[in-house]
């Protein structure tokens, strides 16, 4: 019977001890999480340095990061807004419908602003994207813009021949693509 309780004794004990080092485990687990959260928690509430805290010299680099893409951003948009393919476009300015749609350029314009903007998105288009100029992409973004508020003003109904629709071709934007 002494043996026995000898075992019955080591059994105890070597449950206590397995228990322990489970709970000792779990507390530096939950420990390692709370660090974790406080850490996330200090990188939160550092503030922004604002450019009145700022060197010259960081304020120009800052400003470079913020520009750097808005030229790749202009691009993508301005490929979202002219939908047709180059081919589309110059087959469209040859047709008399396009001559007829817009508004002139100046008083003395034989050429509406519309068909002259297609001649120009014809040429960014056919332009390799390292060859773009200022200018290139001043009008890139006149076009998106024109695009943008044009088609915000869609007529009601069938659109296939009417004036706004021949206005947005115009410009490289088929609205019933």
């Amino acid at each position: 019977m002494a043996k026995s309780a000898k075992k019955k004794t080591k059994t105890k004990a070597k449950r206590k001890t397995a228990t322990k080092k489970r709970k000792a485990v779990k507390r530096k687990k939950v420990a390692a999480k709370r660090s974790t959260a406080r850490k996330k928690q200090k990188k939160r509430r550092t503030p922004r340095r604002n450019e009145t805290d700022m060197s010259w010299p960081e304020v120009r680099a800052s400003r470079l990061r913020k520009g750097a893409g808005r030229e790749d951003r202009i691009v993508r948009e301005f490929d979202r807004a002219v939908n047709m393919t180059p081919q589309a476009i110059e087959k469209w300015l040859k047709s008399s419908e396009s001559r007829e749609t817009g508004t002139p350029r100046s008083t003395n314009a034989s050429e509406s602003a519309g068909h002259w903007s297609g001649h120009r998105v014809l040429e960014i288009r056919r332009k390799k994207a390292d060859d773009y100029t200022a200018e290139d992409y001043a009008h890139m973004r006149k076009v998106t813009a024109y695009v943008k508020r044009h088609s915000a003003l869609r007529p009601d109904g069938d659109v296939k021949e009417t004036p706004w629709r021949h206005s947005l071709m115009n410009w490289g934007h088929d609205p019933l693509k």
